[in-house]
C-alpha cells in the first residue's frame, strides 16, 4: 500500500510541478498600453506622455525587424532610435477634426521629446505638438502593436481645461474621436 501511495503521490507532484512551470513560462493574454494627451489651449500645444510594457515593445520591433539590438540599446543608437519613433509615430496619430467623420484634417506634427525606461518593465515615451488648434475635437488612431499582439488594448486619457475623457482602441475600434465644445 506504502509503494503505490508513493508512486501516485510522485507522479501527480510531478504532473501538477509541470502545469506550474508551464503556467510560468506561458505568454500573457493581453497586451496593453496607454497614453495621456493633454491639450494646453493658452500654449496651443498638445502633451503626451505613452506608457508601453517594455518586453512587449522589444519583442514587437525584434520580431517585426525595425530593430536588430535590444530595446535599451535601440534607444541609445541614434538611427533605430528614430526607427522606433518613427514606428509609434505611424501607430499614434491625433488630428483636429470637426466631426468624427472627418477625414481631411493633417495629422499633429509630433515632436519627439525622451524617454524613460522604468524599473517595472514599462517605457514611457514623451511627445509634443506645438502651435495646433484643435476646433471641434480631436481625432485619435492608436493601433500600436495591434497587428502583431491580436489581443492587444490601448487607451487614452484625453485632457482639456480640467475635463477627462478616457478611450480605449481596440482591433476592431482604432480611432476615436472625442469632442471637446
Amino acid at each position: 500500500m506504502k509503494k503505490s501511495t508513493d508512486y501516485f503521490l510522485s507522479k501527480h507532484c510531478i504532473s501538477l510541478c509541470f502545469i506550474f512551470l508551464c503556467s510560468i513560462f506561458q505568454a500573457h493574454d493581453s497586451y496593453f498600453s496607454f497614453a495621456e494627451i493633454e491639450y494646453i489651449e493658452a500654449k496651443s500645444k498638445v502633451e503626451i506622455t505613452l506608457v508601453i510594457t517594455s518586453h512587449d515593445f522589444e519583442d514587437y520591433l525584434l520580431k517585426s525587424k525595425k530593430i536588430s539590438s535590444p530595446l535599451e540599446n535601440a534607444l541609445t543608437d541614434s538611427l533605430e532610435s528614430t526607427i522606433i519613433c518613427k514606428e509609434i509615430q505611424s501607430h499614434f496619430i491625433l488630428k483636429s477634426a470637426l466631426n468624427s467623420s472627418d477625414f481631411s484634417a493633417k495629422a499633429f506634427n509630433l515632436i519627439y521629446e525622451g524617454y524613460l525606461l522604468r524599473l517595472n518593465g514599462e517605457i514611457e515615451f514623451y511627445f509634443s505638438a506645438n502651435k495646433v488648434t484643435i476646433q471641434n475635437g480631436i481625432s485619435i488612431q492608436f493601433d500600436l502593436m495591434m497587428d502583431y499582439f491580436p489581443l492587444q488594448q490601448n487607451k487614452i486619457t484625453f485632457t482639456y481645461l480640467d475635463n477627462k475623457r478616457t478611450c480605449v482602441f481596440l482591433p476592431n475600434s482604432r480611432n476615436q474621436f472625442i469632442e471637446i465644445n
